[in-house]
């Protein structure tokens, strides 16, 4: 079997020994090489051609952020952020980065072991995610040159410090699709996880003010889910909001579960409302795709509309799978615009999906099934 291979960038020379070390037991990886800064792992992407990076956000002459969206706009590799908590890890996503893992505390055996296995895990994920190219961004008075890292450029090519880049522009509210009419369409339910946050925001972005609620689970930690419906809300027509208990579910608002708690909809006298709640993860999640669509399909069944959109493993496939055979309409991100095909495969697999669709028609699609009476 072919190893993935790994490049490990990070200024502390101790973490890097760290990174090295405990990610190289894994049979599956090898470490190719190790950079200190951005100017040294473009060398090394040159030279060695990784199939993912982990990359650290504070470094010198560069930070990570910066680096990532200069990268991606040219040579879109797989990238695992790897730092502290705090509002760059959250932008690194929306910037084209995977996944991310949090520096754990070397001191702890324990809380190391934790820290080595989940990047493991998420490494081997990224070796399978399809990013593309990102769009050009802006000049920067420290830049760095990645123009020769294209997927067609020579290894061997010279590489210099000034870019012509310009700014990628972010979706207006004026792009929005046609408003909707009165449907049949009563509540709109959306999961995703790895490559999700993009994909998510693709579609929000995409749609008009008067939908039916939509509630979203996206796999997040709690720190960034409220971060993430600010976003979204700021690039759609929607009003969103992370969600929490008691929330009434109204027309033209969009609803992101917390990171750290399941959600569902509970009904409230003549009002549909919204619980947080903890338990057990379920699919090895919480906040679980299936928990929210399981609770569309009891209260909403035919009235319901579900997408699944890109993600690792099987969360939300059971309970597309119930909303369909209640006769709901639900929708799948198809391979080829999907970061990671899991997610959405397996409950194309179970038979739950009516429709396959590239991220950019979904939008539409949901459009289409709102206009119908």
């Amino acid at each position: 079997m072919t190893k993935i291979k790994v490049l490990v960038v990070d200024d502390s020379l101790l973490f890097r020994r760290t990174i090295v070390d405990g990610i190289s037991k894994d049979p599956h990886i090898e470490v190719v090489a190790i950079a200190s800064d951005p100017y040294e792992a473009r060398d090394q992407i040159i030279k060695y051609r990784p199939d993912v990076m982990t990359l650290d956000i504070e470094m010198p002459k560069m930070n990570g952020i910066e680096f990532l969206k200069r990268l991606m706009a040219q040579y879109p590799l797989p990238t695992i952020m790897v730092s502290a908590v705090d509002s760059k890890v959250f932008e690194a996503l929306v910037y084209g980065a995977v996944d991310f893992v949090v520096k754990s505390n070397i001191a702890s055996s324990a809380s190391l072991d934790d820290f080595i296995n989940e990047l493991i895990g998420k490494i081997k994920i990224a070796s399978t995610a399809c990013v593309t190219i990102r769009p050009p961004i802006e000049k920067h008075s420290n830049n760095i040159d990645t123009t020769s890292l294209s997927a067609n450029s020579n290894p061997s090519s010279t590489i210099g410090y000034a870019t012509n880049d310009v700014t990628g522009k972010i979706p207006s509210k004026s792009s929005s699709i046609t408003s909707t009419k009165k449907s049949s369409v009563d509540i709109i339910v959306l999961g995703a996880s790895t490559g999700g946050t993009e994909a998510t925001e693709k579609v929000t972005s995409k749609l008009p003010r008067d939908l039916p609620p939509l509630l979203i689970v996206q796999h997040m930690p709690p720190v960034f889910t409220k971060m993430y419906a600010e976003r979204l809300s700021r690039n759609s027509k929607l009003t969103i909001k992370e969600s929490e208990s008691g929330d009434i579910l109204q027309s033209g608002y969009g609803y992101v579960a917390p990171g750290d708690h399941h959600i569902k909809i509970i009904k409230n006298e003549n009002q549909y409302v919204i619980k947080c709640f903890k338990s057990d993860k379920v699919n090895g999640h919480m906040p679980s795709v299936d928990v929210l669509f399981e609770s569309a399909a009891s209260l909403f069944g035919s009235n319901a509309l579900a997408v699944i959109l890109t993600g690792m493993g099987n969360d939300g496939a059971l309970g597309m799978k119930l909303l369909h055979d209640q006769g709901a309409y639900t929708i799948t991100q198809d391979e080829s615009t999907s970061v990671v095909y899991g997610m959405p495969k397996q409950a194309f697999l179970l038979g739950a999906a009516d429709k396959q669709s590239q991220i950019e028609d979904i939008p539409y699609q949901i459009i289409r099934q709102c206009n119908k009476h």
